[in-house]
C-alpha cells in the first residue's frame, strides 16, 4: 500500500477496498490492476487475528500513544462522503443486519458493510478483555511489520517489475488506527444502538398490541382475547398443541385481524417468528416461537382490562417457563432473555408500555408479585428475597384471583 495521508487512504488503497467488497473480500477475484494493493489491505486487516507481538510493556505504551496522536491529529472526516451508504448502514442496524429486511435499494451498500464488519471480527460484540487483547495484538503486528521489508509488485512504463519497499511506521500507525477506532470503540457503539434499535422495536411492537387489545375489548365487553375454556389438565405451556397452550388467547388477536402476526414477535428473540402471516393456524408452532407472555386466562375468574388497568397483562417472554420445562430449578428473579437479562418490557391493561428490572411488580396496597409465578407459588417460597433457586413449575398452574399477576405463554 501506498504511504497514508494522515489517518486517510490514498486513492488506490481506496479503489482496493471497494474492489474487495465488490468482490467477496476475495483477492484472487480483483482485477489484475489492484490485486497487489487488495492483497496488501488483507494482510492489515489480518492483524486482528494474530497473537500478540513480543513487545515490552514501554514499546506497547508508545505505539498506543502513537496511534490515539494520529486519530486525534488527523483531520479526516469520518463520515460518508455519499448519503445512500450513511442511510444502507443506519437501516442495517434498525434491521439488526439482516440484509433480507435492507430496503432493496440500499441493500448492495449495506451487503458491502457489513462484509467490512465481518472482517473486522463478525461485526459481533467484543468483551473489554477481548478488546484489549485486540489492541495489543494490532500494534504488536505493526511493530513486527514496521521492521520487515515488504515485496510488492510495481508498475513501470514499459511494464511490472517486483520490488521490495519498506512501509514506514508512521503509515502502519495511520491503518492502525483505523482499524483500532473501528473495532475497539465503534463496534462496541454499534453493539448498543443494535440493541437501542431491538428495544424500540418491541415497544413499537407492544404499542400495536395495546391498540389490539383495545379493539378487542371494545368489541367483546371489555374481555381479554379468549380461545377457548381451558380443563383442569390442560398444560399451558403446550403450544401449538389445540386447547392446551396460554399463546392461543392472544394468537386470536391475528386470527381475528386485530394485528397483523410480525407485531407478535419481539426483536430480541432470534428463535421468533417474524412471519408476516399464517393463513389457517391457531397458535404458534413452538415454544421457542413465543416472544411475549400473556396474563393467565387458566382461572376460575377472568378480569376485564377496565379492572386491571394498572396490571400488566403481556410483556416480553417468561425465562423460567423454558428452564421449568425441562425439569430443572427455576430462578424466580429472572429478567426476559428478549434484552438480555436486564429487564422487560411489560403492557398494563390500560395500553400503557413501561419497562422493568425485576420481576416483582407492586399490587394493591404495596403488595408485591412475581409476574411469572401464581400466588400459591409465591407464598410457598416464603420470603421474597434471598431465594436463587426453586422447584420448577409444573405447567397446570393457576393465579388465584383477577388480581394475581401471572404471565406464560
Amino acid at each position: 500500500m501506498q504511504a497514508l495521508d494522515g489517518a486517510g487512504l490514498t486513492a488506490s488503497t481506496q479503489r482496493a477496498v471497494d474492489a474487495l467488497a465488490a468482490n467477496g473480500w476475495d483477492a484472487g477475484r480483483v482485477a489484475e490492476a489492484e490485486r497487489a494493493e487488495a492483497e496488501g489491505v488483507l494482510r492489515v486487516l489480518e492483524c486482528l487475528h494474530t497473537q500478540p507481538g513480543s513487545l515490552d510493556a514501554e514499546a506497547t505504551a508508545a505505539l498506543v500513544a502513537a496511534t490515539l496522536a494520529r486519530v486525534e491529529a488527523s483531520d479526516c472526516d469520518m463520515g460518508f462522503a455519499d448519503p445512500l451508504d450513511e442511510d444502507a448502514l443506519e437501516s442495517l442496524i434498525a434491521n439488526e443486519l439482516d440484509l433480507r429486511r435492507v430496503p432493496s435499494a440500499l441493500r448492495e451498500r449495506a451487503e458491502e458493510q457489513l462484509g467490512v464488519l465481518r472482517t473486522l471480527g463478525e461485526g459481533g460484540e467484543r468483551d473489554t478483555a477481548g478488546r484489549e487483547q485486540l489492541v495489543k495484538s494490532t500494534l504488536g503486528r505493526v511493530a513486527l511489520t514496521a521492521a520487515q521489508p515488504v515485496v510488492r509488485t510495481v508498475r513501470h512504463e514499459g511494464g511490472w517489475r517486483v520490488g521490495p519497499r519498506t512501509f514506514r511506521l508512521t503509515d502502519l500507525v495511520g491503518m492502525a488506527a483505523m482499524l483500532l477506532v473501528g473495532t475497539s470503540v465503534l463496534v462496541p457503539v454499534f453493539a448498543g444502538l443494535r440493541e437501542q434499535a431491538r428495544h424500540a422495536a418491541c415497544v413499537s411492537n407492544l404499542g400495536q398490541v395495546a391498540g389490539a387489545f383495545g379493539k378487542y375489548g371494545g368489541d367483546n365487553r371489555d374481555a381479554l382475547p379468549m380461545a377457548f375454556s381451558a380443563g383442569p389438565a390442560a398444560r399451558w405451556w403446550s403450544v401449538g398443541v389445540p386447547g392446551q397452550s396460554n399463546s392461543q388467547h392472544y394468537y386470536k388477536l391475528y386470527t381475528d385481524n386485530y394485528t397483523e402476526l410480525e407485531n407478535l414477535a419481539c426483536p430480541g428473540n432470534q428463535t421468533g417468528c417474524f412471519e408476516t402471516e399464517r393463513p389457517g393456524t391457531f397458535d404458534f408452532r413452538c415454544i421457542t416461537e413465543v416472544s411475549f407472555s400473556f396474563r393467565s386466562m387458566f382461572a376460575d375468574h377472568r378480569p376485564t382490562l377496565s379492572q386491571v388497568a394498572g396490571l400488566p397483562v403481556f410483556g416480553d417472554r417468561s425465562p423460567v417457563v423454558p428452564v421449568a420445562m425441562r425439569g430443572m430449578r427455576i430462578n424466580p428473579f429472572a429478567n426476559s432473555a428478549n434484552h438480555g437479562g436486564r429487564g422487560q418490557n411489560l403492557l398494563l391493561g390500560n395500553g400503557a408500555a413501561v419497562w422493568v428490572t425485576g420481576p416483582a411488580v407492586s399490587t394493591a396496597g404495596g403488595n408485591l408479585d412475581n409476574i411469572w409465578l401464581p400466588r400459591p407459588v409465591e407464598r410457598a417460597m416464603g420470603q421474597m428475597l434471598g431465594i436463587a433457586e426453586m422447584d420448577p413449575l409444573r405447567g397446570t398452574e393457576r393465579p388465584t384471583s383477577m388480581f394475581d399477576v401471572f404471565l406464560n405463554p
